[in-house]
């Protein structure tokens, strides 16, 4: 099952799919901004999600509930990622029903965390989709995930810009063998397996609590 959208790699859009909400933060290591910025500025981005039909009155709305609860928790406001919600939206996106099915029309991905501390399943998502991803998120180990599966990129615009020119001229179709090879591999499914991943999960939770 994790090959059925793998084996289509002819017939894609040789564009970038971006798929996630419109949501607000303000919180200053938040990469929310970075997600509209790029869907709003780079061509060969295609948008998917809810929440991209806003007003601004409800934007608003959100932003000050936003404002009261982290000043409430004593945080620092990140007053670029304000500005930047109260932006116009992005005027073409679209829905989706299946992300994996609407992921996998497409050559590439555009995966950008929540914030740059934690690995999430978006990567992961992009692979079993058949995207080659530019990942904008914290360090992953060569040992971990190949590098050579996915292009890494800072935080910015100009690096996306930088990570999108080198993204096309990546041989896709040696990229998914090289993928597809890596997934099927005892290895990789012993080390992402449920078990694994929940008692690595429970030994951090135990030495966190110990500490």
């Amino acid at each position: 099952s994790d090959q059925k959208y793998l084996a289509h790699i002819h017939h894609r859009k040789k564009r970038f799919v971006i798929i996630n909400s419109n949501k607000v933060s303000i919180y200053r290591e938040s990469n929310y901004a970075l997600r509209k910025l790029s869907a709003s500025s780079l061509e060969l981005i295609d948008l998917y999600g809810v929440g991209w039909d806003k007003s601004i009155g409800i934007k608003i709305r959100n932003l000050l509930t936003s404002v009261w609860n982290y000043k409430f928790c004593g945080g620092m406001v990140d007053f670029n990622n304000m500005k930047v919600w109260l932006q116009s939206n992005p005027k073409n996106y679209g829905e989706v029903k299946n992300k994996l099915e609407t992921m996998s029309l497409y050559n590439y991905s555009l995966i950008i965390e929540n914030e740059s501390t934690y690995i999430s399943e978006k990567i992961f998502d992009s692979f079993l989709a058949g995207c080659l991803p530019i990942y904008v998120g914290p360090y992953i180990p060569n040992d971990i995930i190949p590098n050579n599966l996915f292009i890494r990129s800072s935080a910015t615009i100009d690096d996306i810009k930088m990570a999108i020119n080198i993204a096309i001229e990546f041989d896709y179709e040696t990229w998914t063998r090289n993928l597809i090879d890596w997934l099927r591999s005892p290895s990789t499914k012993k080390y992402w397996d449920y078990e694994s991943v929940y008692q690595r999960l429970a030994k951090e939770l135990k030495e966190y609590v110990a500490s």
